[in-house]
């Protein structure tokens, strides 16, 4: 996670007096969204050998465990990022109801669950729309 998340999203950051949850659902950083280092391979159970399996990996073990911490914790807003796995975020939050969606950002209001595009300019979340985030979440809290 970038500094810019860390500092005005995080402890220290607007969200400090209240509990946040800053997810990604994956656990490796990818240069794109079908890449796979080998390296990885190393890091993970050894079933865990391709980019197929390590989605299903994710899936199938890191979904369980991210929604048991989110259960436990009861933040006050998620942010979740990575709006490529939507379907998945949907899933892991059990988010049913229609999101409010503003440029690339949706909004599920009732569970105050953000799922974003990755923080980064080459992915679509620019300084300029982090910035226009925190200041929708400055007002809202």
């Amino acid at each position: 996670m970038g500094r810019l998340s860390k500092n005005k999203l995080g402890r220290s950051g607007i969200l400090r007096e209240q509990s946040s949850y800053l997810v990604e659902l994956f656990p490796f950083p990818r240069h794109k969204h079908n890449h796979w280092e080998e390296a990885y391979s190393k890091l993970l159970p050894n079933e865990v050998d391709s980019l197929t399996s390590f989605v299903n990996w994710v899936i199938g073990a890191r979904i369980e465990f991210l929604r048991g911490v989110w259960e436990t914790s009861n933040p006050d807003i998620t942010i979740c990022m990575g709006s490529t796995r939507f379907i998945e975020y949907r899933w892991l939050f059990d988010l049913i109801e229609t999101p409010r969606r503003e440029g690339n950002v949706f909004y599920f209001e009732k569970k105050r669950v953000i799922i974003t595009p990755f923080f980064d300019y080459r992915k679509g979340m620019p300084t300029l729309e982090i910035e226009k985030l925190i200041s929708k979440l400055k007002a809202n809290t």
